[in-house]
């Protein structure tokens, strides 16, 4: 077992770093400032939980299946916020960066893959079958192998792998069960909620656009093939498949929504943001995205993961005599900022979370 422990240290590193980051320190907090109200758990309607001494967050328990129903107020909320006037300069910035990235995302991506090689980061997927699950159909047995990374640049990978968040989404779901949590409750929900209706706009998306994978590239850049024939997409996935990025909307959507929920806790975005950083380097080295994949992709999962939290919670403000949630832009304020990647020059944009 020791063996086995130390030759998987990549795959602990990257999935416990969201696990036990994130959601121990959360749990560890709960019990001494959760929750206001009656004590008859049977009864009770709300649990408060003071994050500040300015600001209250009051959770209900998630109505089952919430996180499949909400889903379609998600896409037209997240769908309204981007033609409001005040995010329409971060959607022109997002799509303008896209265009700018795109002429050279061919320089950006060999100079991650340049860098990959200087500290010694192969671009390798090397996985190792822990366990396999099998069933019969049709006279046919179908193999359900779950593996883990084996090596550096596939254990980053493995930080937007979606296993990874719905792992962390059953977490928060378990521990909010056993103890009753409403917030636990809500994040893991939430969490489900986010990846589910992010991946739905992210694969239309992907199916309109067609974009050649760097690794499947029959050209520098990619050939975008917009609203392929359908059976060519999925006879050939790679060849179509790349815009927007999946892996980093469901990875910024899992920070999000874990950073709204428990604010006190101030190294989640930094530490969880970070890590979406590390997975987007990953997946330029081993040729599944361009740079120019991202912008669209960090918008979408960032977008749902607040429209989950919006109806997940209500926030008061103490100097507030109303108990209505503050309202707020479902996107922070946007900023631009000149970089230089792999050599070539290209327009940075943020926004404050």
């Amino acid at each position: 077992m020791k063996l086995f422990l130390l030759r998987k240290s990549n795959f602990v590193v990257s999935f416990l770093l969201f696990n036990w980051l994130f959601i121990v320190p959360a749990f560890a907090t709960d019990n001494e400032k959760n929750d206001s109200g009656t004590r008859d758990e049977k009864t009770r309607l709300t649990q408060l939980v003071s994050v500040s001494p300015s600001v209250d967050l009051v959770y209900s328990r998630p109505k089952p299946f919430s996180f499949l129903t909400a889903i379609p107020k998600d896409v037209g909320r997240v769908y309204k916020a981007s033609f409001r006037k005040e995010n329409i300069p971060l959607f022109a910035m997002i799509f303008a960066e896209t265009a700018l990235m795109v002429p050279t995302d061919q320089g950006i991506i060999d100079g991650a893959k340049s860098f990959a090689r200087t500290v010694n980061i192969p671009p390798t997927s090397h996985q190792h079958t822990i366990a396999k699950f099998s069933m019969k159909l049709n006279n046919k047995t179908i193999n359900f192998p779950i593996s883990v990374p084996s090596d550096v640049n596939n254990s980053m990978y493995f930080l937007g792998d979606g296993i990874t968040h719905a792992t962390i989404a059953l977490g928060f779901f378990s521990y909010g069960a056993i103890a009753k949590n409403y917030r636990a409750l809500q994040t893991g929900s939430q969490i489900a909620e986010t990846m589910l209706a992010s991946g739905i706009v992210v694969q239309i998306l992907k199916h309109i656009t067609g974009r050649e994978s760097p690794f499947a590239s029959t050209s520098p850049g990619g050939v975008w093939r917009v609203f392929p024939n359908q059976s060519d997409y999925a006879n050939h996935v790679p060849h179509y498949d790349a815009y927007p990025s999946g892996h980093i909307a469901t990875a910024v959507g899992t920070v999000t929504v874990i950073a709204e929920n428990y604010p006190e806790h101030k190294l989640i975005k930094p530490i969880g943001y970070s890590l979406c950083g590390l997975l987007a380097f990953a997946m330029m080295n081993n040729g599944v995205h361009w740079a120019s994949d991202y912008p669209l992709g960090i918008a979408l999962g960032y977008g749902f993961a607040k429209a989950a939290v919006a109806h997940g919670r209500t926030e008061i403000k103490k100097d507030d005599l109303s108990d209505h949630p503050s309202k707020k832009s479902l996107f922070g304020r946007p900023f631009v900022s000149p970089v230089v990647i792999g050599g070539l020059p290209a327009i940075s944009f943020r926004w404050g979370f």
